[in-house]
């Protein structure tokens, strides 16, 4: 949606079905995070604390390679 919006003249891709199944499959997936915390919130949190603990790692090696 954002790629669409800032740079409208590079679609050089064309989905089927564009917008809805885009937003079908944004619906399913936030569907399938809140269930997972609601019914098995200690590994749901446990996902969330690693991807949180490799954040900094991420933009840590992403600054690294800017500077190469």
């Amino acid at each position: 949606f954002v790629m669409r919006r800032r740079d409208p003249g590079t679609e050089t891709y064309r989905a089927w079905g564009y917008p809805i199944t885009q937003l079908i499959y944004l619906a399913i997936s936030a569907w399938l995070m809140i269930n997972t915390l609601y019914h098995r919130p200690l590994e749901a949190l446990w996902g969330i604390l690693i991807v949180a603990v490799g954040v900094p790692f991420y933009y840590g090696w992403k600054k690294r390679e800017g500077e190469i």
